[in-house]
């Protein structure tokens, strides 16, 4: 059976991570990786063909291959929606990974360009967008919705009926009550227990879980920087 052709876009950690994880599990052919052009210095990455974005489409057609945004949550998501977003105008079709080792419902629906790690467990009725990253060890629980361009660290736990809203981050061992929503934008600190709905371009620090509302994504961008 001839598997399907992967291009992975990045040459930093997460592409290090999700190279690895394509070759290990063997369900797809990983042939080359792809960058925009200013930041190209080599012409190959990890021993394969590193290719300018720019002139992806005159070397894999795309009809004939898929890509994998490999981008990790900088910018609050930023970064890899402009690229996943540029990816799509191209007509590419992005590809999800999902573990063998995460426990995925029957009912649940994941979107494309998502990567769900080892030991993640979604339960029935979860919807999870576009161009969402879940690292290892999360529990979204059951009728949950993510959001496009979120980044939920490790050992998150979600509860029933959130909603998560898009290009948020939710740091490593934070918890939501049932019924919680986060609005779109909001970095969510590591250890917070979140038991209320949080507002739009809001940072919780982690310490007390206290809530600081700020005015636009930006200013959040330029917190975390």
């Amino acid at each position: 059976m001839n598997k399907q052709k992967v291009i992975i876009v990045g040459t930093g950690e997460t592409a290090d991570i999700a190279y690895e994880y394509f070759i290990h599990d063997g369900l797809v052919e990983v042939v080359a990786f792809s960058i925009n052009a200013k930041y190209k210095t080599n012409d190959t990455y990890l021993e394969l063909p590193l290719v300018a974005i720019e002139d992806l489409l005159k070397i894999y057609p795309s009809e004939d291959y898929m890509v994998f945004v490999a981008i990790s949550s900088g910018k609050l998501n930023r970064n890899r929606q402009y690229v996943y977003e540029q990816i799509k105008s191209l007509g590419y079709r992005c590809i999800s990974y999902i573990s063998p080792k995460a426990f995925v419902w029957r009912t649940a629906k994941i979107g494309e360009n998502c990567f769900i790690f080892e030991n993640n467990v979604i339960q029935h009725g979860v919807e999870i967008g576009n161009n969402v990253i879940l690292w290892s060890g999360n529990h979204i629980g059951h009728q949950t919705k993510i959001r496009d361009n979120v980044f939920i660290s490790s050992h998150c736990v979600i509860s029933g009926y959130c909603d998560i809203g898009e290009n948020s981050f939710l740091g490593v061992n934070a918890t939501f009550a049932d019924h919680v929503k986060v609005e779109r934008d909001c970095f969510i600190g590591m250890g917070s227990v979140i038991s209320k709905n949080i507002p739009e371009n809001s940072l919780v620090v982690p310490a007390r879980s206290e809530i600081v509302k700020i005015k636009t994504a930006r200013q959040i961008c330029k917190v975390l920087d």
